[in-house]
C-alpha cells in the first residue's frame, strides 16, 4: 500500500523506552525553581459557548502577573502558550481551571534559556512592563483572542468533545507502529517534519492544518459504508496527480496511528477521521524543550529520519 507525497512505505521503527516506561523523547526536563521562567503550552477541548466571558479577566490576570504569550478562546475550548515565573504561570493555569469545563488542561512545559530571558527592551504601548524593563521570554505582553476554533482545521463542526481517538502508551505504541498493518501519519506541518519523523510515517506535507482534510479526501475514497484507499503511486512532489485516470482501490489498513507535537492536532484530526468512519489509534508526540532536543535524546536516528 502506498500513499502520495512523503510516504516512505516501510513500517515505522519503535521508540526506545527507558526503564521508567517512558520513551526517551518524552522524559521531563529538570524542574526549575519557582523563580525561573517557564513556558507552558496548554489546551482543552470543551463545550464552551460563553468563551468570550473569560477574555477580559484572563487577560487582566496575565497582565497583573506579567505573564506573556498568546491564548485562544473558542466555542470548542482553549489553547495557549504562556511564559512567566513558575508561580505566576501556575496561578494563571489554576484560574483557567476554576471553570469545571476547562479542568484537566493538557500541558507541556519547557524551561527558558538565559539568552531568551532578556531579549526585549522596547515594548508596545499595551505591554504591562515598564519602559526599558526586560520582558520575560520573547513576548512583551499577552494576547487573548476569540476565534471559531482553537486549532484551525476549517471545520468547526468537527468536535473532539463528541468523538476522538484513544491514546496509546509508549510501550504499546512501539508494538503498534511495528505492525505492518499499521499506517502512521505525521499530523505536524512540514516545517516541523523537516526536523525529523518516524521512519515509514506518512507526511501529508501540509503547510497549515486546514490542508489536512483535503489531503485525506485525496487519499481515501468512500465506497458504501467502507472507506477504501486509492492506490496513488508517488511520482515526485512536484508532479500533479491525474485525477481523471482510473485508480485501483485497496482496502483500508487495519489501523492508523497518528502523532503530533502536543496532542491538539491529533485530537482534532482523529475526530475528523472518525467522522469519516475510520477506526484507528493515536498518540501525541510530546517534545520537551523543543524538537532539536528531542533529536538529541533519541540519538543515532533510531526514531527520526
Amino acid at each position: 500500500m502506498t500513499l502520495s507525497k512523503c510516504f516512505t512505505g516501510a513500517a515505522a521503527d519503535p521508540i526506545p523506552v527507558s526503564s521508567s516506561g517512558k520513551p526517551h523523547c518524552c522524559q521531563n526536563p529538570e524542574e526549575p525553581d519557582s523563580d525561573s521562567l517557564v513556558v507552558v503550552s496548554f489546551y482543552r477541548f470543551a463545550d464552551f459557548p460563553d468563551h468570550a466571558d473569560l477574555r477580559k479577566p484572563l487577560k487582566k490576570l496575565c497582565e497583573d502577573l506579567r505573564v506573556s504569550g498568546g491564548i485562544i478562546l473558542a466555542p470548542e475550548g482553549i489553547n495557549g502558550s504562556i511564559c512567566g515565573t513558575r508561580e505566576s504561570v501556575e496561578r494563571v493555569l489554576g484560574f483557567i481551571q476554576t471553570d469545571d469545563r476547562l479542568k484537566g488542561l493538557r500541558q507541556i512545559e519547557s524551561p527558558v534559556s538565559p539568552e531568551q530571558e532578556a531579549i526585549h527592551h522596547g515594548h508596545s504601548t499595551s505591554s504591562p512592563l515598564a519602559a526599558g524593563e526586560d520582558a520575560p521570554f520573547r513576548w512583551d505582553h499577552v494576547r487573548v483572542k476569540l476565534k471559531k476554533e482553537i486549532v484551525t482545521l476549517g471545520m468547526p463542526e468537527v468536535s473532539p468533545i463528541e468523538k476522538v481517538g484513544k491514546y496509546v502508551s509508549p510501550k504499546d505504541w512501539n508494538a503498534l507502529i511495528s505492525d505492518p498493518d499499521t499506517v502512521v501519519i505525521d499530523v505536524r506541518n512540514n516545517y516541523e517534519t523537516r526536523i525529523g519523523m518516524f521512519k515509514g510515517a506518512v507526511d501529508p506535507c501540509t503547510t497549515a492544518f486546514r490542508e489536512f482534510p483535503p489531503w485525506v479526501e485525496d487519499q481515501f475514497r468512500l465506497d458504501g459504508s467502507e472507506l477504501e484507499h486509492a492506490n496513488m503511486e508517488k511520482k515526485g512532489l512536484d508532479e500533479s496527480i491525474n485525477k481523471d485516470a482510473e485508480i485501483p482501490k485497496q482496502k483500508m489498513p487495519k489501523r492508523v496511528a497518528m502523532y503530533c507535537t502536543g496532542g491538539i492536532r491529533c485530537e482534532k484530526a482523529s475526530s475528523f477521521l472518525l467522522n469519516k468512519g475510520l477506526s484507528f489509534e493515536r498518540w501525541d508526540f510530546k517534545i520537551p524543550g523543543g524538537s532539536s532536543q528531542n533529536r538529541e535524546s533519541v540519538g543515532g536516528g533510531v526514531l527520526c529520519v
